[in-house]
Formats: C-alpha cells, structure tokens, sequence
C-alpha cells in the first residue's frame, strides 16, 4: 500500500480550510504589498522582512501541502485517492504555485 496516501488530506477539512484563508490574505497582502515595493521603493523595516519571510515560506510549503491536498470533484464528492490528487494538482494549480514561489 502506498504510504503517501495517508497524507492526503480531505478538501473540506479544518486544516485545509485554514490553510486556504491563509493563501487568501497572503495573496491579497502580496497583491497590495510587490507592485508598492516595486513601484516606491520604500525603506527596508522589520516588519517589511518579516512578512517576505513569511511569505516566501508559506508559498514554499503551499507546494507541497496543495500536492496533498483532495478536491471537490464535479460530481460533489470528495477526491482525496492521491494518483488523482496529485495529477489534478499538477494540471490545475501547480504552474500557479511554482510563480508564486518564483516571484
């Protein structure tokens, strides 16, 4: 049995959830704060270098944690079997996950 499958987590669990508010505010905070930085150029704070960390890491993570997370399929019904998880990923959000890591 594959020892991966345990990972995948279920699309409309607590964890995942979580995790997909937090790409909501991270991509909003990103959104707003890159073309600012680009376009102003203002000094370097703390709290500046903090959130590129946090982000960068977070978008980091996003990878892997989106590979093993399940979808809704069009019929409704939960997909968390990780064959098609992962190629529904690589097909889907992979490319989106990549730029933002590349960004």
């Amino acid at each position: 049995k594959n020892h991966l499958q345990r990972l995948v987590r279920d699309p409309a669990s607590g964890f995942s959830t979580m995790w997909s508010i937090v790409e909501l505010l991270l991509l909003g905070y990103d959104g707003l704060t890159i073309p600012f930085f680009l376009l102003f150029q203002p000094p370097s704070t703390f709290i500046s270098r903090a959130m590129t960390y946090i982000s960068l890491a977070f978008w980091t993570l996003d990878v892997p944690v989106s590979f093993f997370t399940g979808y809704v399929t069009k019929r409704g019904e939960s997909e968390v079997r990780l064959p098609k998880v992962a190629m529904n990923y690589v097909k889907k959000r992979f490319h989106q996950d990549l730029l933002l890591v590349i960004i």
